[in-house]
């Protein structure tokens, strides 16, 4: 099972370490992709997975490679698949 979301749902704000907010997953900016209006960014949670959120451009100077953050999506833009083992 998977759970998918489309990237420009993905909601990102810098993290110092501390408390973290409630429903947001923590994470690492381990790159950044200019596209145009967009800025594509890949963050890595806890080494298991990657995320990828599409930021505004105007935007995406406070999320350097390196940065720590927190994610955050509504519960109903997400959609489960289910994938054979393997």
């Amino acid at each position: 099972m998977v759970v998918v979301v489309r990237p420009e749902v993905l909601e990102l704000e810098r993290w110092n370490g501390g408390q973290r907010p409630a429903g947001t997953i923590p994470g690492q900016v381990i790159s950044r992709s200019f596209l145009g209006a967009v800025t594509r960014l890949k963050v890595s949670v806890d080494d298991r997975a990657d995320l990828i959120a599409d930021v505004a451009s105007v935007r995406a100077g406070v999320f350097p490679i390196g940065a720590q953050v927190v994610a955050r999506f509504a519960p109903d833009t997400a959609r489960i698949l289910n994938l054979p083992p393997g």
